[in-house]
C-alpha cells in the first residue's frame, strides 16, 4: 500500500513538474508576442515555426525552442476583440541576423536567355560540397551565370603541390556548385596533370 502511494506521488510529480516547464507566462497577445525566443547564435539555431495571429497561420523564424501557441492566439483574439491583415510572409529559411532570427527569402536568378533560375542551393552548402572534394581552402565564392541557361556558386581557392614531383608549386583551383541541383564540377589549371597535389 505505501509502495503503491509512493509510485502514485512520483507520477504526479512528474506531470506536475512538465506542467511547470510549460506553464504559460502571458495572459495577452502582447505578452504571448514578448515570450517568444527569436535569439540565436548561428542560422542553425533557427527554423520556421507556425506563432499564429488573429487570422490564423503565420509563420515565422524563431529559435528552435521557442513555444509557440496557437490555440490560445485564437482564444485571446476572441476575447479581445482583435482582427489581423490576413496574409503571411514568403520565407524560404532562416538566417541569424544581429543575434535574432530572421526570415529570408530565395530570390530568382534571371539568366541571360530569359529564364529565372530558382536558388535551391545556399552558400553554406555550396561551400561544404565544395571542401569535401577539394579540402579547406579559403575559397571565394560567387553566385553567377556560368551557361546560358545555367546559375552557380563559383568558389576559388589556391592549393599547394609539386610540380613534376619535386617543385613546390601553388596551382588556382575552382568548382562551381549548380545553385538549383548541388552538382559540383571541379576546374583545376590545365597543367595540372604535371603536379601531384592539386
Amino acid at each position: 500500500m505505501k509502495i503503491k502511494s509512493l509510485f502514485i506521488l512520483g507520477i504526479l510529480v512528474v506531470v506536475f513538474g512538465i506542467v511547470g516547464v510549460y506553464a504559460k507566462n502571458y495572459s495577452t497577445l502582447q505578452e504571448y508576442e514578448n515570450s517568444i525566443n527569436y535569439s540565436c547564435q548561428t542560422d542553425s539555431d533557427c527554423v520556421i515555426k507556425d506563432v499564429s495571429n488573429c487570422c490564423g497561420y503565420y509563420p515565422k523564424c524563431t529559435n528552435n525552442d521557442a513555444f509557440v501557441d496557437a490555440p490560445f492566439v485564437q482564444k485571446a483574439c476572441k476575447n479581445e476583440g482583435l482582427s489581423s491583415v490576413c496574409g503571411f510572409p514568403d520565407i524560404s529559411y532562416c538566417g541569424c541576423e544581429n543575434n535574432k532570427c530572421v526570415g529570408k527569402q530565395k530570390e530568382p536568378f534571371h539568366l541571360s536567355n530569359g529564364r529565372n533560375a530558382e536558388i535551391k542551393i545556399m552558400p553554406e552548402t555550396a561551400s561544404a560540397k565544395t571542401i569535401e572534394r577539394l579540402g579547406e581552402l579559403n575559397f571565394t565564392i560567387l553566385l553567377k551565370e556560368v551557361s546560358d541557361d545555367n546559375v552557380a556558386y563559383e568558389l576559388t581557392g589556391n592549393k599547394q603541390g609539386k610540380f613534376l614531383g619535386i617543385f613546390k608549386i601553388m596551382g588556382k583551383v575552382k568548382a562551381q556548385v549548380d545553385a538549383e541541383t548541388g552538382n559540383v564540377k571541379v576546374i583545376k589549371p590545365w597543367w595540372s596533370f604535371l603536379a601531384s597535389g592539386i
